[in-house]
């Protein structure tokens, strides 16, 4: 992935979370890891949030909502939250 368009994404002036799973077989963890720390370095606000998934099957975390879905909850809580104060 362009690294560019996650330093550009840092201009998003609300948290985000971002939702990725061990051992996907597209992009390493650590990859992932990496353009986090570029959006974070350009000022972006976020959570990294990673899921244990079977050998080649992270890349298809978005189909296991028993994993992520009460951090998702959360996230959106609290955006909800800070939208009232």
């Amino acid at each position: 992935m362009n690294r560019l368009l996650f330093e550009r994404g840092a201009s998003y002036r609300r948290p985000t979370i971002w939702l990725y799973g061990q051992h996907d077989s597209n992009y390493s963890l650590a990859h992932s890891r990496e353009n986090f720390a570029a959006f974070e370095k350009a000022g972006g606000q976020g959570k990294f949030l990673e899921f244990d998934m079977p050998v080649g099957q992270g890349h298809f975390v978005v189909g296991r909502p028993n994993l992520w879905s009460a951090p998702l909850d959360s996230y959106l809580s609290s955006l909800g939250t800070a939208a009232k104060n």
